[in-house]
Order: C-alpha cells, then structure tokens, then sequence
C-alpha cells in the first residue's frame, strides 16, 4: 500500500498539470514515487498544496527527511505524512 506525504508551499504555477509533472519529478530523489498531485480549486489553479504517494514507508520518511524545510522554486517546502492515510 502507497504511502503519502503532503507537500505544502506557494506552488505558484498557474495551472496543476504542469507543477504536479513537476512536483513528480522533484521528489523521485527520495524513492520510489507512486503518484504526485497537486490540489487545484476550480479554475485549475494550484491550492498551494500537494500529496504524494511512495511505494515504501521508508521512501517516504526519506522524502520527508530530505525534502522538509527545503527549497522549490523559490518557496519553502514543509513535508510531512499524511494524517488522512
């Protein structure tokens, strides 16, 4: 079972699909990603937030580990599990 992390930050991209491609990418340096998104309100616009979902536990503490406090596109990255889950 996946499990997820949520990233939040002032993702500024105008619309989700490019910056959740991105946020993908970003964070395959922890392991192995399952899937990334991005929340988005209506008119396609980023809420400021995403989830992603590892393969592992132990991807996720990575990610969580490395990318907490870290820097996106210019904006402070706060990392940390997904109380949903």
């Amino acid at each position: 079972m996946p499990v997820r992390c949520i990233l939040n930050t002032t993702l500024t991209e105008r619309y989700t699909r490019p910056i959740t491609h991105t946020l993908y990418s970003y964070v395959q340096e922890a392991g192995s990603v399952v899937r990334a998104d991005v929340a988005a309100g209506p008119d396609g616009r980023s809420k400021g937030f995403g989830t992603v979902a590892f393969a592992s536990a132990d991807d996720a503490a990575r990610a969580i580990q490395v990318f907490n406090g870290s820097d996106y596109a210019g904006r402070q990255l706060v990392v940390r599990p997904d109380a949903k889950v």
